[in-house]
């Protein structure tokens, strides 16, 4: 035996278990090369805590784990530890793992994972899975072996075999594995120990093998896992299991075939011992009479496992697969979890074979053992998003196999909706069919893992732009919970959740109305239940649903209602974070006060806003820098919208800085990974641009606006359906075009965003009817300056028939219909059609007049509509109503600019210039009074808002000066 416990590695887990239970990372994961002394480190690890009180399980399969953790939690009086081996083999367990985790505040456990790498799945798991923030995202790395640990572990191995033997041999005959090269490993520093002992061409007869039972068994005892293939020692190539090198030798040894290197006669070999496996494994109890605890390791059965797993390595010929198919297809108990990964890839991957012949061999493979067939499939599949031919494949896989498989996906369906949205909607087609025929399983549970499945499944294609199929993923999900029984807590949360899914659905399709009745129905399940009553995960769970259920209201235009429910989430989420002071509970804060600042921005208190953005961001940060990986993506968000909240009160430098540092985290994010946050990062530019106007960088701003251009035309030729989003960010680089005096180049942009927003499909088209009469708006606005008065006078009054309808479906889209009237009754006027001009502009002020009433944040467009009555007023001769609209307006921009200075002192000296000229040949002296006032407010614009309207001030400048004189 080899003492790991001087390893800093070790000291590092020891410190880490012994801290207080409660503080976080509570899950580390120990990574590295195979036979580096990982599960070794663990053992010895077991062996330092348990004197010490602690409760410590060991577990060989990632899957074991569940049960474990869910044993453990609540449960678990004293410190525990839980060591989990191959975890990187099952990441859907981990991930159930960590859900079932998360959800408990104060469970006093660790969870040690073991794996060979951080790939992939640890990346998903600490950057976006359940219970992020229990993780530490920086794995202690076992790289390979120091060249005194693998000398040790030579001559020790070589002693225990020559002993055995009863022969006195000199240590120093013991190779130096120092000669090896870095992928050294525990199992090639003690093969060659080993083999020196035995010499290198003699190999022992039964007698000696018996004699070598005891220390070969102690040797592989140390060290049974997977490890690099082929790893050479004395010009003996060794398979990849060491838990499998004792047979393995002796296949070598007692098969008619002798040749020196056994990669070449593996294959046969293993196959050969295949068919005389039960004789293999009497022969192997006979070998190790003693094993005790250990004689499962020669059941039949497990040994067709590991034979299996090197065989698919070492010879993956569709004639192998063929008989491997149909081995396991006669015995289920073949079907090891690794041997099922490999053989679903290569099956997968498989480019020449027909979908007819695919499904046969698919089918064998199901019939063998369909659960694990078809999850290994979909991890596969994920793993492999730009694979053709395995997009079709998993396809007609999910398509053929039975629906209880389907319930088996779990964690891994979410992930295949973002990879493979056809193939997740296949499992929704499957699912509904099944509810309409013979309905969804047999077992009571059934029905609640379908509704998960569904639930995930929505998650994934609403990520993926499939906001459409999402919808129908989640309106199935709540069909199937509609007349569920709810008997127990988890049955109320289910309900919940399924409906809070439900109304982000609709509202990603802008079905607003429906979208409420989902978040009251899910608010509804916990009427009967008492917050002292819920666990944490349901306290959370009722926050969460509670704040989107603001946010619903808002979208509907109940501002006052929606203030007040976000107000109730924060208070409800202080008091959860009072009595369970941990990460979880401080990122729902944080997520609650983001949402509260948008309600109260939306009612007019923009300082309230800015104050409550501002908490948020300070509890995100503070997350942040404990846990970057988990807590970084909602660091960047609320950022962003600090960034906003800080624009509307006019600090415009400080909101400029801010949205810098979101973008500033979202190109971080986006480097690690591209496909997930890249759309992200474009959204963020967007905002930047926005902000560099504000400051008057419009160089920069551009520049900003076509990088967003610029990663959304790639993100959409990879997946079209992000292409309406191509159209915002060509409608922000329009913006920035026109303000640099380009017009022309402006509608070019634009022309190109409305051509993408009417091709929508039928199913998004609604999603973007805002966007499309926005933006046949802002072409109007373009066209004018441009030139051409008839095409800007027809765009105007598209934009005004698409409001027109949209809001006779929902009074929620008058603000948008007012603001598409301005604009045409000044298009109208410019073509001479004055009374049409008064008439349409008189309607629009109207609608804000009376949505100024109810929310103050729209008074700052009630001024300027009043404003622009007073132009066309004048122009058809009604001055005095031109007066009268043009001091109303006056008084409206005084008051805001009072509280607001940097936003609204531009609009009203424009005001002030208007009704002074106005009131010139009425009251001279108010007229005077007017201009004045103007030019003081002209000169005290900061430098700032100067560079932002250059243009416009300088017309209002002029006219100051022609009116004063």
């Amino acid at each position: 035996m080899v003492d790991f416990r001087k390893r800093r590695e070790f000291l590092d887990l020891v410190t880490w278990c012994t801290e207080e239970p409660g503080i976080e990372p509570r899950v580390r994961l120990l990574a590295g090369p195979a036979g580096t002394g990982k599960t070794r480190t663990a053992l010895e690890l077991q062996q330092e805590l348990q004197p010490h009180g602690w409760i410590v399980h060991l577990l060989e399969e990632p899957y074991e784990a569940i049960e474990v953790v869910g044993q453990s939690i609540g449960q678990c009086t004293k410190p525990c530890l839980i060591i989990v081996d191959n975890a990187d083999r099952s990441p859907s367990s981990i991930r159930r793992v960590m859900e079932a985790l998360s959800e408990q505040g104060d469970t006093p456990l660790r969870i040690l994972l073991i794996a060979r790498s951080a790939a992939v799945w640890w990346e998903h798991l600490t950057v976006r899975g359940p219970g992020a923030e229990l993780l530490d995202p920086h794995p202690i790395w076992f790289r390979h072996l120091t060249a005194e640990y693998a000398t040790e572990m030579a001559r020790a191995a070589f002693s225990a075999v020559t002993a055995g033997l009863g022969r006195e041999v000199a240590v120093e005959r013991a190779p130096t594995p120092v000669a090896l090269d870095r992928s050294t490993s525990m199992l090639h520093a003690q093969t060659s120990g080993v083999v020196a002992a035995l010499g290198p061409t003699r190999t022992p007869g039964p007698a000696e093998l018996l004699r070598l039972a005891d220390p070969i068994d102690a040797l592989l005892t140390l060290e049974r896992r997977h490890l690099t293939k082929s790893a050479a020692v004395r010009h003996v190539t060794l398979p990849d299991d060491p838990a499998a090198v004792d047979l393995l030798l002796l296949v070598a040894w007692l098969t008619p075939r002798r040749d020196t290197d056994l990669a070449v006669t593996l294959p046969y070999r293993i196959e050969n011992s295949l068919l005389h496996v039960d004789g293999l494994a009497r022969l192997l109890a006979e070998l190790y009479p003693d094993a005790g605890p250990r004689s499962h390791d020669f059941e039949p059965s497990l040994l067709r496992e590991r034979l299996l797993e090197d065989l698919l390595l070492t010879s993956p010929h569709p004639h192998t697969l063929q008989w491997i198919m149909q081995t396991l297809a006669r015995d289920r108990r073949h079907a090891s979890a690794r041997a099922v990964t490999l053989l679903s890839s290569l099956l997968l991957h498989q480019e020449t074979a027909p979908p007819a012949r695919f499904i046969a061999d698919m089918g064998e493979l199901i019939r063998a053992d369909p659960d694990r067939v078809v999850a290994a499939a979909v991890e596969v599949a994920v793993a492999n998003p730009k694979t053709s031919r395995i997009r079709e494949h998993i396809t007609l896989l999910l398509r053929s196999c039975p629906v209880h498989s389907l319930l088996a996906l779990d964690s891994t369906i979410d992930s295949l909706a973002r990879t493979h949205p056809p193939a997740a909607m296949t499992v929704v087609q499957q699912l509904t069919n099944a509810w309409e025929t013979t309905g969804i399983g047999s077992e009571p549970s059934d029905r609640p893992r379908a509704v998960r499945l569904l639930n995930r499944i929505g998650i994934g294609l609403s990520e993926a732009g499939q906001v459409a199929d999402a919808l129908a993923s989640a309106r199935m999900a709540a069909t199937l919970v509609t007349d569920m029984q709810m008997t127990n807590e988890q049955d109320h949360l289910l309900v919940a959740d399924t409906f809070k899914l439900l109304s982000y659905r609709l509202s990603e399709m802008l079905l607003g109305k429906e979208a409420l009745a989902a978040s009251e129905r899910a608010l509804a399940t916990f009427d009967p239940l008492q917050d002292e009553a819920l666990e944490y995960a349901h306290l959370v769970k009722r926050v969460e649903i509670e704040r989107s259920h603001g946010m619903r209201l808002l979208n509907l235009g109940r501002h006052e209602d929606a203030l007040q429910w976000c107000q109730a989430a924060v208070r409800r989420a202080e008091g959860i974070t009072g009595r369970h002071p941990i990460d979880r509970s401080r990122h729902e804060l944080a997520a609650a006060m983001t949402d509260l600042s948008v309600a109260l921005s939306e009612n007019g208190a923009y300082a309230d806003g800015y104050l409550m953005a501002l908490q948020a961001v300070s509890i995100r940060r503070t997350l942040t820098t404990r846990n970057p990986n988990a807590f970084l993506p909602d660091h960047a968000i609320a950022l962003s919208n600090l960034g906003l909240r800080l624009s509307e009160m006019g600090n415009l430098r400080q909101a400029l800085a801010t949205t810098e540092e979101a973008v500033s985290a979202w190109r971080r994010l986006a480097t690690l990974q591209p496909e997930t946050f890249e759309p992200e990062l474009a959204a963020a530019l967007n905002s930047l641009s926005l902000r560099l106007a504000e400051n008057g960088d419009e160089t920069g701003a551009e520049d900003a606006a076509r990088e967003a251009e610029r990663i959304w035309r790639r993100v959409a030729h990879n997946a079209p359906t992000y292409r309406p989003y191509l159209a915002v960010s060509l409608s922000t680089l329009a913006a920035r075009q026109r303000a640099q005096g380009d017009s022309g180049g402006a509608y070019t942009t634009l022309e190109e965003a409305i051509q993408i927003w009417r091709s929508a499909g039928d199913k998004q088209a609604p999603r973007f009817t805002r966007r499309l009469a926005a933006a046949l708006q802002n072409a109007s606005i373009y066209l004018s300056e441009s030139g051409d008065p008839e095409k800007a006078f027809a765009s105007a009054r598209e934009s005004v028939r698409i409001w027109e309808s949209a809001a006779n479906q929902s009074r929620v889209h008058r603000a948008g219909l007012a603001s598409a009237m301005v604009t045409y009754s000044m298009r109208a006027a410019e073509l001479g059609h004055q009374e049409e001009a008064v008439d349409t502009i008189t309607r629009a002020v109207r609608i804000w007049s009376v949505l100024a009433d109810r929310i103050p944040a729209h008074r700052g467009d009630y001024a300027t509509a009043l404003h622009n009555l007073a132009i066309q007023m004048a122009q058809v001769g009604r001055t005095d109503d031109a007066i009268s609209a043009a001091e109303e307006a006056v008084e409206i921009f005084q008051q805001l600019a009072g509280q607001y200075a940097e936003v609204y002192n531009l609009k009203l000296s424009s005001a002030r210039v208007l009704c002074g000229a106005l009131l010139a040949t009425v009251d001279p002296d108010r007229a005077e009074q007017e201009i004045s006032e103007a030019h003081h407010l002209v000169e005290g614009i900061s430098a700032r808002r100067a560079r932002q309207n250059p243009r416009k001030l300088q017309s209002i400048r002029q006219v100051v000066q022609q009116l004063a004189g």
